[in-house]
């Protein structure tokens, strides 16, 4: 595969498609709206997905140490994804989009609409299975 063969981005690992989570958060933070709102949207879709434990293409083939040492699958997994929201947390994801969807910093009315959905999508999907809370408050615990 070459840069030229597909879906490719310009950050430190062009030849790999698609982009990070560090680079979509950035993205997000974008002067230019049209890049920011696909961001924002993807970043939504992702924190759906996450919190829904739907990416099943995430988990590893087990082998039998890695089975013992973690005792099930779902243990397995819930490691996946605990990195996952760790570095959602470590990077301030969801205070992006707060930020996004804040008419106090934000004055494009399709990111702002954007960075709404985002937030829902990532309530819609339950968040991170391991800080399960009734509080109703949109901030990242």
């Amino acid at each position: 595969n070459t840069i030229h063969s597909g879906l490719h981005h310009h950050s430190t690992d062009p030849q790999l498609a698609g982009y990070t989570l560090l680079e979509l958060n950035r993205l997000a933070k974008s002067t230019f709206a049209p890049q920011r709102c696909i961001a924002i949207q993807t970043l939504g879709c992702i924190l759906y997905k996450l919190g829904k434990q739907s990416y099943y293409q995430l988990v590893p083939e087990i082998d039998s140490d890695t089975y013992k040492e973690d005792g099930s699958i779902q243990n397995v997994m819930n490691k996946i994804y605990a990195i996952f929201w760790d570095l959602i947390k470590s990077e301030e994801i969801i205070s992006t989009l707060e930020v996004a969807s804040d008419e106090k910093f934000t004055k494009n009315l399709s990111v702002r609409t954007y960075g709404i959905d985002a937030l829902w999508l990532w309530k819609k999907g339950g968040g991170d299975f391991r800080k399960k809370t009734n509080n109703s408050d949109t901030k990242y615990k």
